[in-house]
């Protein structure tokens, strides 16, 4: 059997069923996806990215934020989500470098703040004003980030000449260690790490010939087989193992990482050392999902053997309550022998 034929391969036209995805509407709705992880694993990533301290059982709700564009377009801000129905965050993932990107982002955020804004009151009760609070914002690299500032300015002049300044972090996260990855609770964007060598599968395959340089590849290869198991799926398990995600979560992360790697280099699948490494990959991802059901499996077996413990123990209670009862029946019984005789 070839490996072509034996290989799994997960259609990237599908996360829900049947949806087709555009060159980048795939990135936009794997990043979608994994904002929407239990609350928990959320709550961390928002205490990570903006240093705040938010219990892990803060409530979480999701803000849709739609515009318009100049040319009568919607547009669709990438994530706005309210911990505990106070405080909002706006995430913005990008691919590329933007030059609209702060127009975009000031737009989203003040359409955010317009749906809550407040009316300001003078010394005599009367509405003098109104008050917009923008979502604190940040703006995410998810591939290679050349060129791009730590941080983006946006400067707001008013008719008085007052000028209004505030500050966008900037996070790369291709640059981002694996260390710094676990403390500030972004594992949850381990999957995009699978960009790293996009460009080099590029160069080293261009224009899909049959000459090229094999051994380049397999260097490539080998390279992204180590960020796929050491970089994400280790460090994915770490995370679940100390707690940081939930099983389902770090489920659902295997599983996206598993449909990014297809939708990134499954087009060179037609040389040897890219098939070798889909195969392989596909079988391990079916071992997680067994190792899961067992799991599953044990779990449910296990609270079984506990209820089946209680109502054991119950009915020993019950037992020793019916022998004593019986003892009593007896010696009453002989009492009432005597007294009768």
């Amino acid at each position: 059997m070839q490996n072509a034929e034996r290989r799994i391969i997960m259609e990237e036209k599908t996360i829900n069923n049947t949806i087709e995805y555009g060159p980048h509407d795939f990135f936009d709705r794997v990043f979608k996806r994994v904002m929407t992880l239990s609350s928990p694993t959320i709550v961390k990533f928002i205490n990570g990215i903006f240093d705040t301290d938010y219990p892990s059982d803060s409530s979480v709700s999701y803000n849709l934020t739609e515009g318009v564009t100049d040319e009568l377009k919607k547009t669709l801000a990438d994530t706005i989500l309210t911990i505990n129905g106070i405080d909002s965050y706006h995430l913005e993932a990008q691919m590329y470098k933007d030059e609209n990107i702060l127009i975009r982002v000031f737009d989203y955020g003040y359409i955010h703040s317009k749906k809550k804004s407040e009316d300001i009151f003078d010394e005599n009760n009367t509405i003098c004003g109104i008050r917009f609070t923008f979502p604190r914002q940040v703006v995410i690299y998810l591939n290679k980030a050349d060129n791009i500032p730590d941080e983006y300015i946006i400067e707001q002049v008013v008719n008085d000449g007052k000028i209004f300044k505030f500050s966008i972090p900037v996070i790369k996260f291709q640059t981002v260690g694996k260390e710094d990855i676990i403390k500030k609770h972004m594992i949850i964007l381990l999957p995009f790490k699978l960009l790293k060598v996009r460009d080099k599968f590029k160069r080293i395959c261009k224009d899909m010939k049959d000459d090229i340089d094999h051994e380049e590849l397999q260097k490539a290869v080998n390279e992204l087989r180590e960020i796929y198991q050491d970089d994400i799926i280790k460090t994915i398990e770490t995370g679940y193992e100390n707690g940081d995600i939930s099983r389902e979560d770090k489920n659902r992360l295997i599983e996206l990482t598993i449909r990014l790697m297809n939708h990134l280099y499954s087009k060179y699948s037609n040389y040897k050392e890219v098939d070798d490494m889909f195969y392989d990959h596909s079988l391990i991802l079916d071992v997680d999902k067994y190792i899961d059901k067992v799991e599953d499996l044990e779990n449910q077996l296990a609270e079984k053997d506990n209820s089946l413990i209680e109502k054991e123990n119950a009915l020993a209670e019950k037992d020793s309550e019916l022998a004593e009862k019986d003892k009593q029946i007896i010696m009453l019984q002989k009492k009432l022998s005597k007294y009768e005789s």
